[in-house]
């Protein structure tokens, strides 16, 4: 998106740079995630894993219903097994096509670790690792290897060259971003009651619209 600036008296053109990920409050701590499209390979193996998936399918359907099929002796045995390893296949590939192309990272206050989770479109999600807040060594900010113009935040496992990459964007957001995890890697306990109180106040605030209401 474009905006006009005014510098100097001279209307200049400037673009304002999309958010690359969000963080979403929750009653035990935040999740950050990512907000920027798939790329291209990985739509490319959305796409793939369709076809294939689409292709298995329709191979099982002629195996039975094509003229001339057999339905008895060992043919059928054959059959059935080729079925079962189509309908497999083609199970695990649409399957594929509903991941998400990146994690979602939830920093969990409450139990001091973070979990790298991939969320699917219908909103299940699947573990991929978890790490307690005293395996974090650090938290940094560098060059993106995927992307020669871009940042990325990391933490560093201790003991391990496991590295958590955690969010991509510009260097303000992400310096924020590891402000705020830092502090909350450092003294969790100070961060909990934090969001214990935006709880309380948000429920104080709900409770006065009601009376004012009945009033």
């Amino acid at each position: 998106m474009n905006v006009m600036s005014d510098v100097s008296g001279v209307p200049v053109r400037r673009s304002v740079e999309k958010a690359a990920f969000q963080v979403d409050e929750t009653h035990w701590g935040y999740i950050v995630k990512s907000v920027v499209e798939g790329n291209v390979p990985i739509r490319l193996r959305n796409a793939m894993s369709w076809f294939m998936g689409t292709t298995l399918l329709i191979a099982t359907l002629g195996l039975w219903v094509m003229p001339g099929a057999m339905f008895d002796g060992d043919m059928f045995v054959i059959k059935s097994g080729l079925t079962t390893i189509f309908m497999s296949f083609a199970c695990l590939c649409f399957w594929l096509t509903t991941r998400d192309s990146k994690p979602e990272f939830q920093f969990d206050l409450a139990r001091r670790e973070v979990r790298g989770v991939m969320r699917a479109r219908g909103g299940s999600a699947t573990l991929l690792e978890s790490v307690s807040f005293d395996d974090v060594g650090s938290v940094d900010i560098r060059a993106d290897l995927a992307d020669a113009d871009g940042l990325v935040l990391v933490l560093h496992i201790d003991g391990s060259r496991h590295q958590m990459e955690i969010a991509q964007g510009s260097a303000l957001a992400l310096e924020a971003l590891q402000s705020r995890i830092e502090g909350d890697l450092q003294n969790p306990a100070i961060a909990a009651p934090r969001k214990s109180l935006q709880a309380l106040s948000k429920g104080s605030k709900l409770g006065a619209g009601r009376e004012r209401v009945a009033a």
